[in-house]
């Protein structure tokens, strides 16, 4: 499903115009449609930018700026302008918050 107009380099990929139907290394899946993704191997972190849509069972991201998948921990990192519906939020006292933290399943996402 993912249009591959791949460029690798090492242990990195880097793919445009994206969308795809992911299945996490816990079982969980998700569908994201974006217009950027790189992928390091070695760190085991997935970068989405551009993101139009980001699909879970609890979650819907409707657009972000960027979103970071890490492989092993199963969380989305989310920054810049977003629209996410479907978790409550838990935003900690009155630090400036930089980004979302969401572990796919989970029904809270953290500001931090």
């Amino acid at each position: 499903m993912a249009a591959f107009a791949a460029n690798a380099q090492g242990n990195i990929l880097e793919t445009e115009n994206i969308t795809a139907n992911i299945v996490t290394t816990q079982g969980d899946e998700f569908n994201v449609v974006a217009g950027k993704m790189i992928h390091d191997n070695d760190a085991q972190i997935v970068t989405y930018t551009d993101v139009k849509s980001l699909k879970t069972d609890l979650v819907e991201v409707c657009y972000a700026d960027k979103i970071v998948f890490n492989i092993e921990t199963n969380e989305l990192m989310l920054s810049g302008n977003l629209s996410m519906t479907g978790v409550s939020m838990h935003m900690d006292g009155d630090r400036k918050h930089n980004y979302i933290r969401y572990k796919i399943g989970d029904t809270v996402a953290y500001m931090e």
